[in-house]
């Protein structure tokens, strides 16, 4: 997979297939990012909502860690209302981390670079 920021539409493609991530700000206080990965004629794929904590880990203002935790991921159900929730493995989980790293890294021209972490933060529904 090979990423590209474009700048005209702001978003992230990969540029092997045509599919592109969509950062979607909502609310200030929402403790979500929205992301959705959509094919390369504009149908939504999957979303998930993740939530960002950005640490100093030195004492210095500055950011040094970047974590990104999902906690949700959803597929299209035919109805744009109804989205389907889905707490399984999924192959997208890993495509989703190479979509925020990337997005992550190449919205902020910072040095040095915070390091990045990423997990599936959910859990399997009925389990803790």
């Amino acid at each position: 997979m090979v990423l590209a920021f474009d700048f005209e539409r702001k978003v992230t493609v990969d540029t092997e297939t045509g599919n592109y991530m969509v950062y979607t700000p909502t609310h200030w206080q929402d403790p979500y990012l929205h992301f959705t990965i959509r094919s390369s004629d504009d149908r939504p794929i999957f979303g998930a909502d993740v939530e960002r904590d950005v640490i100093d880990e030195i004492g210095q203002g500055g950011a040094t860690l970047e974590r990104f935790i999902v906690r949700r991921v959803w597929f299209p159900s035919g109805r744009p209302e109804k989205p389907t929730y889905f707490w399984g493995e999924t192959e997208f989980i890993g495509k989703l981390e190479a979509f925020i790293t990337f997005w992550a890294k190449g919205t902020k021209p910072v040095s040095p670079q915070p390091r990045i972490e990423f997990f599936d933060g959910r859990s399997v529904q009925g389990k803790s």
